[in-house]
């Protein structure tokens, strides 16, 4: 393996961390918005 396929995979490992993240946050944020819709909030109150 060179040096220039060992720069791409090592600048894959963050953007797989990033898109890990925002994947783990699109599975929680509508979990959240109905625990507030049922205690009477909504998402501008919080």
């Amino acid at each position: 393996m060179n040096d220039l396929e060992k720069k791409k995979l090592q600048s894959n490992i963050w953007k797989f961390y990033l898109f890990d993240i925002f994947g783990g946050m699109l599975f929680a944020v509508p979990i959240i918005v109905l625990f507030w819709q049922e205690n009477g909030l909504d998402i501008e109150m919080r």
